[in-house]
C-alpha cells in the first residue's frame, strides 16, 4: 500500500530491497507455504515493488522469486474455495507480470508452467470465471507473447514464440470475456508480422482457434474485424511456410463477418483485407473454395456501395 501512496514507486521498491525486505518477503512464502492470506497478500506486494523497478525485479528474480509465487499457488490451492483460489491466481499473475521484461525470466516461467495450470482451472471453471482473474492472467500472457516478440532477436526466440502463441491460443479456449478476448487476439495480430509467431500459429492449430472465436463472439464487431485482419496477416506470411493450405471455412467465417455488421466499415474493410490475401496465395483453389468464393462477391459489392466513402 505504501507503493499506492507514493509517486515515486520505484525509490520505495529500491529502499525495500536494501533494507533485506525483498529476501524477507520470499523467505515469509517459502516459510508459511499453507497460509493462503499471506501467499496471496504477499505476491501483491511484489507486484508493488517491483512495478517500474527494474533492480527489484532482479533482485527478487535472483533470489527465485518466480519459483517461490508458482510453488504458493499450489501449495495453497487445494483446500481453499475456488473464489479463494481465483484470488490467489490473480495476485500471482499480478506478481508474475512484472517479471516479464527479460528472456530469461520469461523463459523461467513457461518452464513451471503455471500459466498452463492457470488456464486448466480457468477452461474448468468458465461459467465463473471473475472478472479480475482474467484480466491478470490476459495481461500477463500478453505480456509474455508480446515481450517475447521484442526480444525476438535473442537466443531461444523461436522456441520463446512458440511458447508464446501456445499459451494465447490455450487461453482463447478458456475466457469468456469478449473484450479480453479481442485483447488477445490483438496481441496475436501485433505480433504476426514475424514469420516465426505465424509457424506458431499454424503449428498449433491457431486458425482453427480463430474461426471458433468468430463463430462463438459473432455479434461483437471488434472480434470480427481483429480477427479478419490476424488472418489477412497470417495469408501474407503463409507464401515462405510450406503446406500452409487454404480452407474454404475460412471464406464462411469472413463472409458470415461481413453479413452481420454491415454497417461497421471497419469490419468491411479488414474482412475486404482478408479475402484478397486469401487469393493471393499460391495453391490452387479447389472448387468448394471457388463456389464460396464467387458467393461472397455480391457482400462485397454490397460493402462498397453502403460505405462508398
Amino acid at each position: 500500500n505504501i507503493c499506492k501512496v507514493c509517486s515515486d514507486t520505484e525509490s520505495v521498491g529500491l529502499s525495500v530491497d536494501q533494507l533485506g525486505g525483498i529476501d524477507v518477503i520470499v523467505r515469509s512464502m517459502q516459510e508459511h507455504t499453507d497460509d493462503f492470506f499471506l501467499q496471496a497478500e504477499a505476491c501483491g506486494a511484489i507486484a508493488s515493488l517491483c512495478d517500474d523497478a527494474p533492480l527489484v525485479k532482479e533482485a527478487f528474480f535472483n533470489l527465485g522469486g518466480i519459483a517461490v509465487v508458482a510453488n504458493a499457488y499450489r501449495s495453497c490451492k487445494l483446500g481453499v474455495s475456488i473464489e479463494e483460489s481465483f484470488y490467489l491466481m490473480e495476485q500471482a499473475c499480478v506478481a508474475l507480470t512484472t517479471q516479464t521484461t527479460k528472456p530469461n525470466h520469461i523463459d523461467t516461467i513457461h518452464s513451471l508452467g503455471i500459466l498452463d495450470e492457470c488456464i486448466d482451472v480457468m477452461c474448468r471453471e468458465k461459467s465463473s470465471n471473475s472478472t479480475s482473474l482474467t484480466i491478470a492472467l490476459s495481461n500477463i500472457i500478453v505480456n509474455v507473447l508480446v515481450n517475447s516478440h521484442s526480444n525476438s532477436s535473442s537466443d531461444g526466440s523461436q522456441a520463446r514464440a512458440v511458447a508464446g502463441v501456445s499459451l494465447t491460443l490455450k487461453a482463447l479456449k478458456g475466457l469468456n470475456n469478449e473484450d479480453r478476448l479481442a485483447y488477445l487476439m490483438s496481441s496475436l495480430y501485433s505480433v504476426s508480422d514475424n514469420i516465426d509467431y505465424v509457424r506458431a500459429i499454424l503449428w498449433n492449430s491457431g486458425r482453427d482457434e480463430i474461426l471458433s472465436v468468430m463463430r462463438d463472439c459473432l455479434e461483437s464487431a471488434s472480434i470480427q474485424e481483429i480477427s479478419c485482419l490476424l488472418l489477412s496477416r497470417i495469408y501474407t506470411k503463409v507464401q515462405e511456410i510450406t503446406n500452409a493450405i487454404r480452407a474454404s471455412d475460412e471464406i464462411v467465417s469472413i463472409q458470415t463477418a461481413m453479413k452481420k455488421h454491415r454497417e461497421h466499415s471497419s469490419v468491411q474493410e479488414a474482412a475486404c483485407l482478408a479475402l484478397r490475401n486469401f487469393c493471393t496465395i499460391s495453391e490452387s483453389p479447389n472448387d468448394r473454395i471457388v463456389a464460396e468464393l464467387f458467393d461472397i462477391v455480391n457482400d462485397v459489392k454490397q460493402a462498397s456501395m453502403i460505405h462508398c466513402q
